[in-house]
């Protein structure tokens, strides 16, 4: 959106959250956006995230939806 601020839609995004409380997988599963560089920038800032650990000591998918719309 730094780039192209007129750019709006809606993506959903998996990711995986491993046993260490680290992003270890994520993967767009829809999207209205068709750039493919905030698609990508959008991947590798999910890749960076950090959580707690897991509960139980297993990893877990998430399932995300994402609105953008400049104001």
């Amino acid at each position: 959106l730094q780039r192209k601020a007129s750019i709006s839609g809606k993506m959903k995004v998996r990711f995986v959250i491993g046993v260490s409380g680290q992003v270890e997988r994520a993967k767009i599963t829809f999207s209205t956006i068709k750039d493919v560089g905030m698609k990508s920038c959008i991947i590798r800032t999910i890749k960076r995230w950090n959580f707690n650990k897991p509960r139980g000591g297993k990893s877990v998918t998430v399932n995300f939806p994402f609105n953008f719309f400049p104001t």
